[in-house]
């Protein structure tokens, strides 16, 4: 695993939907509050049942959504540049309820849970856009309940639910 901290560029994180409405200086200040990490594929991100300790933001690459069911362990969904892990578990301090796991190598923006609350306070725009992807993606899931006859295929497309 590689760290990288202060090298991180502006550009990469405003082509994130997530910060995509942010200044360049609220930029400036996420940048300062985040770390940026290589990950090798086979790594998890999250495990089910844990509590978040950090918001994770997908860079580049894609990993996987599992949950144990009592047929074993499901697939819930794909991730991909611009997924995040852990926003609304941190915000409705709740557990996480997938496992994550890279599919590929990795580029991961995570922020602690205080740097977290530090981005949410210098940039409010953000926890909007947290809710209305999670929002999507709710309506997202009730679209694949009703177009599958299986029932739910997944719980979400940005947001480890």
């Amino acid at each position: 695993m590689n760290t990288v901290r202060g090298q991180i560029q502006i550009k990469p994180l405003r082509d994130l939907e997530l910060f995509a409405g942010c200044t360049n200086a609220q930029l400036r200040q996420i940048r300062s509050l985040t770390t940026l990490l290589q990950l090798t594929d086979g790594t998890a991100l999250t495990r089910e049942g844990q509590n978040p300790r950090q918001l994770m933001i997908i860079g580049g690459g894609k990993a996987r959504l599992t949950r144990m069911t009592d047929n074993g362990i499901a697939q819930v969904a794909d991730l991909g540049t611009g997924s995040f892990l852990g926003a609304v578990e941190l915000l409705s301090g709740t557990p996480f309820t997938t496992t994550a796991t890279a599919l590929t190598d990795l580029a991961v923006y995570v922020s602690t849970v205080s740097e977290f609350r530090s981005i949410l306070e210098i940039a409010p725009s953000v926890e909007r856009k947290i809710w209305q992807m999670v929002e999507r993606s709710v309506w997202e899931t009730m679209d694949d309940a009703i177009t599958q006859p299986s029932g739910l295929r997944h719980d979400g497309i940005h947001v480890a639910a």
